[in-house]
């Protein structure tokens, strides 16, 4: 007869000070720093090959034709920098968009639309900043990765 294990202790949910069952993800850490919101595209910074993954995950957030620039398949730190330059530039555009919606369009646009597009526009930002925060968590990895595969010069042997 089968029975019924129970979970482990770090993906048991916790219940939080509202009652509510909220899930526990396990804590990640590399080089001695936590990780957070990692994405779930990209193996993690442990495992070999992992910045193979972080490539192919951050030029999904970039015009295509950066893809042909060998110096961001050579690179992914600058690759990383570009993308959190550019999920910056697009969350402000939404900020902008939002703000300005109501007074640019509503001799033009009845009031249900506008409130549809502030609607859209306040669901895509939320997407972004999250998008953002996973940009972050692989951009401070591949700073540690970079760092330790690239001492400074005083740190080398001689």
């Amino acid at each position: 007869m089968w029975q019924a294990r129970q979970p482990h202790r770090l993906c048991a949910p916790r219940i939080s000070r509202n009652s509510s069952l909220t899930p526990v993800r396990p804590r990640l850490h590399y080089a001695g720093m936590a990780i957070t919101n990692w994405p779930d595209e990209v193996w993690l910074p442990e495992r070999f090959g992992w910045e193979r993954t972080a490539v192919q995950w951050l030029f999904n957030w970039v015009a295509p034709e950066l893809r042909k620039v060998t110096a961001f398949q050579r690179h992914p730190l600058l690759l990383s920098h570009l993308v959190l330059h550019d999920m910056e530039a697009t969350i402000e555009g939404h900020r902008k968009a939002y703000s300005s919606a109501r007074r640019v369009l509503a001799q033009a646009v009845g009031p249900e639309s506008i409130s549809v597009c502030l609607a859209a526009l306040a669901t895509d930002a939320a997407r972004w900043r999250v998008r953002r925060l996973q940009a972050e968590a692989v951009h401070a990895a591949l700073v540690v990765h970079c760092s330790n595969a690239f001492p400074a010069p005083d740190q080398q042997a001689s």
